[in-house]
């Protein structure tokens, strides 16, 4: 890789453009999904290291236990799921930050009258093998809603936004 790569998954609400969270590779090939803070010290993430590491942090601390999983190298099978958090329609306009699309690589930009559910959807960043999808979707109960793909590195990185439905 020769250079960092920054993508926005960006919420559409009237006529404006929300950043919802970013998504940062580094020039190692580190992965960082980046969380809207409300205050400068907090700088919530989750990461996905070129050594294979995941953690999520927050206020410059590890939240959960850190885990190894495969490296994010031309080696790398199948998926690995970063994170998943929820949005809810309103997220945009209440974390109020504008997204500036020239800033970033690509964008996935989710129309906010697409958000349903009085608790909304899931939003899961997966990176995963070039030629396949994220493994976690196949007959798992979920409906696809919308899903964005940003090809330029191996592994690829998945942003799907979905429903879960009740599995019969």
């Amino acid at each position: 890789m020769n250079k960092q790569e920054k993508y926005a998954i960006a919420i559409q609400d009237g006529d404006q453009l929300f950043l919802f969270l970013n998504i940062t590779r580094g020039e190692q090939g580190d992965v960082y999904v980046n969380f809207n803070e409300r205050h400068p010290n907090h700088k919530p993430h989750s990461s996905y290291h070129a050594s294979g590491q995941r953690h999520h942090k927050g206020n410059y601390r590890i939240l959960l236990p850190r885990r190894m999983f495969q490296k994010p190298d031309e080696k790398f099978e199948n998926s690995e799921n970063i994170i998943t958090t929820s949005i809810r329609r309103g997220d945009g306009r209440a974390w109020g930050i504008i997204c500036r699309p020239e800033v970033y690589q690509d964008l996935m930009i989710i129309n906010d009258s697409t958000i349903f559910g009085e608790f909304g959807l899931q939003l899961s960043i997966d990176l995963f093998e070039s030629g396949t999808l994220p493994s976690g979707y196949v007959n798992c109960g979920i409906d696809i809603i919308q899903q964005g793909m940003f090809r330029n590195e191996i592994p690829k990185i998945a942003v799907t936004l979905y429903k879960v439905v009740a599995l019969s």
